[in-house]
């Protein structure tokens, strides 16, 4: 393996001319070396999901990136998941991304209401995997996972939307 080119390069924001080159590197690398040079990248921030999805075309490969990516998120953090859910999406489709999703109901609900509130963005409505989503949403909000909106309203009638993650603590794991 290329030690000239390391996993925290991704770390921080990358040019597009460090973006290519570590690209270019990653596509000659094979399988198993570029796995384990994003998998050591993983920390859900973007440059890490932009390269993989730029450099990873394996279904295999894709699968064990978005679930490695999901349950990176270690917070409610919508951008993060935003971007996972778009690379699974892409990379597997809408149904497979959506049953992977489907599995962290339990372990990491804001995962999955976060995805949810992301998805309907990304899929057509008369697209494979709409039914999925919906299935999702009534499972998902069944099992509390969905947090409704926070809003307040102030005297003068104007309406504040407010983090309804504010109060979230994360499962002792």
């Amino acid at each position: 393996m290329n030690h000239s080119i390391s996993p925290s390069e991704l770390r921080d924001r990358i040019e597009s001319r460090d973006f290519n080159r570590i690209a270019s590197y990653l596509r000659t690398c094979e399988s198993d070396q570029r796995m384990a040079f994003l998998e050591a990248c993983i920390k859900g921030d973007g440059p890490v999901v932009r390269m993989a999805l730029a450099t990873v075309n394996s279904a295999k490969e894709s699968s064990k990136l978005f679930r490695l990516g999901l349950e990176s998120i270690q917070t409610p953090d919508s951008t993060t998941t935003k971007l996972w859910v778009e690379f699974g999406v892409k990379k597997l489709g809408a149904r497979k991304a959506i049953r992977a999703i489907r599995d962290f109901l339990e372990t990491k609900p804001y995962v999955v209401d976060m995805a949810v509130y992301w998805l309907p963005s990304m899929i057509a409505k008369d697209a494979p995997g709409w039914m999925e989503l919906k299935e999702l949403s009534v499972a998902a909000t069944q099992a509390g996972a969905i947090k409704p909106s926070m809003t307040t309203t102030t005297p003068d009638g104007k309406v504040l939307f407010h983090d309804c993650y504010s109060d979230y603590q994360a499962p002792n794991t």
